[in-house]
């Protein structure tokens, strides 16, 4: 830190927010992986002095100085902070250097609202596309000549941004039967080719036929485009120094399009033009156009441009916070676009987003669709941190650190484009659950209120009032909505694991070595072991996985149904996702895109959920607590993988029924016969766990204990009971939390009895034993018989009529 006073005579302003900041960047950032933060970015002009931080006389804060004559401007050129002027840096802020290789450079400070860990941020729109990664480790007080370039990623060229926002892109086609790499897809674009994200954007496709785009200098118009030859078009204007539409080959346009400058007072319109406006009038202003052009029909709406331009109908211009484009706005349910990325940031507001999905569109928000960028950052930093240990420790020479980072850009952005694949595929199946989860979103929501993470109004989050008219009209959350409930459920899940002790179990190796290239993980695994991060690397991978996998509701959900603390619940997620091997599962219903039908694929994740969820739950109700993970897993899991290999051989005639029509129906769809039977058999055998507990405590085959289970659940009913009580799960959330107690009630009943029956009868095979127990209890079963036909023909089944068979037949069952 700066021990020297600033020099005398300097003007010292309290904020960044107290200097005329017309045109300076700035915006939140880093919603959905890290802190919620704002930035303020500057370039200097060092003539004969130069920008040094000091440390304030009166106070600990920081003061960051202009000496002499150097100045700073905004991106846009104006000037904000003149020689021997001086602004106090926030309590908490990281600051420093970047240069960006170009002759400028960039002072960046950072104000955090979140406590401790590590904190990203970039300058957006930097004229040279550069994003610059901020870490507390990297800055300096004073820079010296060396420490200048604090990290540099030319975004531009790596198209990060772009492409993670593809990754949402593909995933709402895909989901509607649409192959955005491979069918053609109409385009309104908000930019043009020379900017980051708007150029990378328009070049990951060949088939992308892009109509229509304008910037803050022309409109473009392409009504019938050759996707080909204008795919050549863009790529070339994209390796062209700042590029605008201008310079688009005209002979390349289709008959009727062209370019037209914004600066004309008015442009005169052709019938192609009037065609796809939908006017009727010969000349419109340039404003007019827009306006228009952003209510025209297409495939897709890109946003890669600074600018808001859609806001809901129930919202003023003054609520968009964008005077500038005013004139240009429209209301979301004029939009007539089926899909909409947001590559840049507030390019709609939050309820003009809620709007759009409500008439179905398809949209995320902005800090989904471009997270790429942060989490690339945050990546980036963690292997630099990696690379210093190793070079600290003589496991890498110093002058080999550049190659080496150079030549892993791509493996990073294969990570970074997974992680955007799983957050929006978790988005999906959550959009799926959405009306059947309502209630248990409205509790995740309180529960995130009431620890003070969440404020419902600033995130136009739906207050119960509106959760009760929800109800009636049988409606869920829209994916803008559940996109804020995911990043909240991450950062929320991220922050408990931070304050417990399951960090440090080895088993969580592979969490650790996640967003690290493969090379590096070998090459380095006692520096990765050591990384002075590991704890909230671990964490996070963590919080993202089981939000990802397991469900957006599957911790609080749990917290709810048994009290029990999250840590517990991630022990038992981990026991009950190694027993199963899950992860290898999932990865290959995910490998299934384009393959099959996106649905079928979101109903094979939803049912590994609902299965995940309830042996979680049975783990943490019969493993002594705390949890030791690793002896969970070794305990159950070779009994486990025996029993789920070869289901045909215990499972009931209902239960046979039911795997054979969900097998054949995934494999009627065209998943491979071995994924579709592993899949199915989690629909059936939610008891699995207790069949292997009994099979282990009283050291029987697990085949042999799962005949007897099986064959106890047929004579007594329980099989028919459990079948029904989870067809009518679903609707009212009451009846939901009944059903679940239902079907907990019953397999207990069920594993109890079996272990009583194979108990008394040591030395007759399972089948047998239930024989023998039948013949020694024919008036019970009798009665049971009764009951159930009773309740068979009594009409409508209820939660309250299965409710009582539960306890009835308790009541009838012989006590131990």
């Amino acid at each position: 830190m700066p021990t020297d006073a600033p020099p005398t005579g300097v003007q010292i302003f309290d904020t960044w927010e107290s200097l005329d900041r017309r045109n300076a960047r700035h915006g939140r950032v880093d919603m959905a992986t890290g802190a919620l933060s704002y930035i303020a970015v500057f370039k200097t002009a060092p003539r004969r002095g130069e920008p040094t931080f000091h440390q304030h006389p009166d106070s600990d804060q920081i003061l960051f100085v202009l000496d002499g004559e150097c100045t700073a401007r905004s991106l846009d050129g104006e000037e904000v902070l003149k020689p021997n002027e001086g602004v106090l840096i926030p309590a908490g802020s990281y600051y420093g250097f970047a240069n960006t290789g170009e002759g400028d450079m960039y002072f960046l400070s950072m104000r955090t609202e979140s406590s401790g860990g590590r904190y990203i941020g970039y300058a957006p729109d930097s004229p040279s596309g550069v994003r610059v990664n901020i870490s507390e480790e990297m800055f300096s007080a004073k820079p010296e000549k060396d420490d200048l370039v604090v990290y540099v990623i030319d975004h531009k060229t790596m198209g990060i941004t772009a492409k993670g926002a593809a990754v949402s892109i593909s995933r709402h086609f895909r989901e509607m039967g649409i192959n955005a790499t491979l069918d053609p897809i109409t385009v309104i674009g908000i930019g043009d080719m020379s900017g980051d994200v708007f150029g990378n954007g328009m070049l990951l496709s060949r088939q992308l036929k892009l109509v229509a785009a304008f910037d803050h200098r022309d409109i473009f118009f392409d009504p019938s485009p050759n996707p080909e030859r204008s795919f050549k078009e863009r790529k070339r204007l994209f390796k062209k120094p700042r590029s605008s539409w201008a310079d688009y080959n005209p002979k390349l346009i289709s008959r009727g399009g062209g370019v037209y400058s914004r600066s004309s007072k008015f442009i005169k319109l052709n019938k192609a033009f009037r065609d796809f406006l939908q006017v009727d009038a010969k000349e419109l202003t340039p404003h007019e156009i827009i306006h228009h052009m952003l209510k025209a029909r297409a495939d897709l709406l890109w946003l890669g441009g600074i600018g808001t331009y859609v806001k809901s109908a129930r919202e003023s211009h003054l609520d968009a916070g964008d005077r500038a484009n005013d004139a240009l706005r429209v209301n979301a349910n004029e939009l007539n676009v089926k899909v909409i990325g947001e590559g840049a940031n507030l390019g709609l507001t939050q309820r003009a987003r809620i709007d759009f999905a409500r008439r179905g569109g398809r949209i995320n928000t902005d800090f989904i669709d471009n997270s790429a960028a942060v989490d690339c950052s945050d990546k980036e930093v963690n292997i630099k941190i990696l690379l210093a240990s190793a070079i600290a420790a003589g496991s890498l020479a110093a002058k080999a650190r550049n190659p080496l980072l150079t030549s892993m850009n791509k493996d990073v952005q294969g990570i970074v484009l997974q992680d955007n694949y799983l957050q929006t595929r978790a988005i999906s199946i959550a959009e799926a659950q959405a009306p059947m989860k309502r209630e248990q979103h409205a509790g995740l929501i309180r529960l995130l209120e009431k620890e003070k993470r969440l404020e419902r109004a600033l995130e136009n989050l739906p207050t119960d009032e509106q959760f009760s008219k929800m109800a009636l009209k049988g409606r869920g959350l829209t994916r803008p909505d559940l996109s804020v409930l995911v990043a909240h459920s991450k950062l929320r899940l991220k922050d408990v694991l931070l304050g417990g002790k399951i960090l440090e179990n080895r088993i969580l190796y592979n969490e650790l070595v996640w967003g690290f290239p493969k090379r590096l993980r070998q090459r380095f695994e006692k520096e990765l072991l050591g990384h002075r991060l590991r704890r909230e690397i671990i964490a996070t991978t963590l919080a993202n996985e089981i939000v990802n996998r397991a469900g957006l509701t599957f911790v609080n959900e749990i917290e709810e149904e048994t009290g029990l603390s999250p840590n517990q619940i991630v022990s038992a997620f981990l026991v009950a996702r190694d027993t199963f091997k899950l992860k290898p599962i999932w990865v290959a219903i995910d490998a299934l895109d384009y393959k099959v039908p996106a649905n079928v694929q979101t109903d094979m994740h939803i049912q590994i959920q609902a299965f995940l969820r309830r042996q979680a739950i049975w783990y943490l109700k019969h493993l002594k607590r705390p949890i030791k993970v690793n002896a969970g897993i070794d305990r159950y899991q070779e009994a486990i993988l025996k029993l789920m290999k070869y289901p045909e051989r215990v499972l009931g005639p209902l239960e046979q029924e039911d795997f054979r029509d969900r097998w054949h129906t995934l494999t009627d769809h065209g998943v491979p016969t071995a994924l579709a039977k592993k899949t199915a058999v989690f629909s059936v055998m939610p008891q699995a766990c207790d069949i292997v507990s009994v099979a282990i405590t009283l050291k029987r085959s697990v085949e042999d204990v799962g005949k007897a289970y099986f064959e106890v659940g047929r004579v007594l009913g329980f099989d028919w009971l459990r079948h029904t009580t989870e067809t009518l799960i679903e609707k009212d959330h009451w009846d939901y939390l009944a059903a679940h107690s239902i079907i907990d009630d019953l397999a207990d009943q069920r594993r109890e009895l079996t272990h009583s029956i194979l108990s008394r009868h040591k030395k007759k095979p399972g089948c047998q034993a239930v024989e023998a127990w039948v013949a020694d209890h024919k008036i019970t079963l009798k009665r049971s018989a009764r009951l159930l036909n009773d309740l068979k023909t009594s009409g409508v089944i209820t939660v309250a009529k299965l409710s009582f068979a539960a306890r009835h037949i308790r009541s009838i069952l012989p006590r131990k």
